[in-house]
């Protein structure tokens, strides 16, 4: 591993220990649902006519 591999890796480490939220535009709220509760394992925090809040590893 040369030294900026090395430096990209710890930068980027940080990153991991930070809350993350994204947000993926989805046509059919129900299959969206069934994917990332059934497939992907996600718990669903709070959800409403806009927005779906999953929980992913340690943070939501």
């Amino acid at each position: 591993m040369t030294q900026s591999e090395g430096a990209y890796r710890q930068e980027g480490a940080m990153l991991s220990s930070f809350p993350m939220n994204g947000f993926v535009p989805i046509k059919d709220a129900g299959k969206a649902r069934t994917f990332y509760e059934g497939v992907l394992g996600f718990e669903l925090v709070s959800d409403n006519e806009f927005v779906a809040t999953y929980r992913s590893g340690a943070h939501s």
